[in-house]
């Protein structure tokens, strides 16, 4: 009766075994659907981690098919588990193809015009479709990825100076990697001094009434000139600004002076007694 007794204690552990066994490979299983799940995209090691609890799992489920096959030997029941564990892990899956992440550039500088930082300029990088305005301190700064970086970049300069003695600037200058990857890049430039030239101030003063005031003295700049009878006058001045203070007086009236842009024909003054 003793060896009855022990024997069916034996027995169950036998049965709980492959259920056991089934449990954990099925836990396996879980995790690899887990970390793919996870995972956006699976890197190398990702990869082999994957691959290695595969094979446990199938080791696992190898060693039931000798239980249920009522396979007797230890040596047989380890050999499932080998088997199917040695299948899953030389399974050769086609490669991952993980592309390596693309980094982007920081290409930033400062524009200096007659050696002071020049805000509000717009740089453009013609070659990489990037464009940044200068800020306060003459600052621009934008990103390009690694792969799209050229070995030269044309940058195109535009502002507008607020002194008007000078030009407008618009140009290209062109500068190599080795240049503008530089954490001091600089771009300096030089201002156009406004040639003088001839502009024409053509209109009419009035009196009060609305009538054409005759003998009203206008300068401007040198220059002088006179409206005829009906109140109408022309001014030639030669200058390097875009905009004139033109001075009108008339014995027995308040004298005026207006700031007006060059050229212009379409001036209008009413002066008073």
């Amino acid at each position: 009766m003793a060896k009855k007794e022990d024997a069916e204690p034996t027995a169950g552990r036998k049965r709980q075994q492959p259920l056991l066994v089934f449990f954990s490979g099925a836990v396996l299983l879980l995790l690899v659907l887990a970390v793919v799940l996870y995972k956006d995209e699976m890197t190398a090691t990702t990869f082999w981690v994957v691959r290695l609890i595969a094979t446990l799992g199938a080791a696992g489920f190898g060693a039931l098919i000798p239980g249920y096959l009522k396979i007797e030997g230890t040596g047989w029941k380890a050999g499932g588990a080998v088997a199917f564990g040695a299948m899953a892990y030389f399974f050769n899956p086609p490669p991952i193809d993980v592309a390596p992440a693309v980094k982007d550039i920081l290409i930033q500088g400062i524009v200096y015009v007659d050696g002071k930082a020049q805000p509000n300029v717009d740089v453009k990088g013609n070659e990489i479709a990037r464009q940044s305005n200068t800020d306060l301190y003459g600052k621009f700064s934008f990103t390009v990825p690694e792969d799209k970086l050229p070995a030269n970049i044309t940058f195109g300069i535009q502002f507008r100076q607020t002194d008007s003695t000078l030009m407008n600037i618009d140009t290209t200058i062109r500068f190599s990697k080795e240049e503008f990857s530089k954490p001091d890049f600089e771009i300096r430039l030089k201002s156009l001094q406004r040639p003088p030239a001839k502009f024409l101030l053509a209109g009419y003063v009035y009196n009060e009434q609305g009538n054409g005031l005759g003998g009203v003295s206008v300068t401007a700049n040198g220059s002088s000139s006179q409206t005829d009878d009906g109140g109408y006058f022309e001014l030639y001045v030669i200058t390097d600004r875009d905009r004139v203070p033109l001075n009108f007086s008339k014995s027995g009236f308040i004298s005026k002076t207006y700031s007006y842009t060059l050229p212009n024909r379409s001036i209008s003054v009413t002066l008073k007694k």
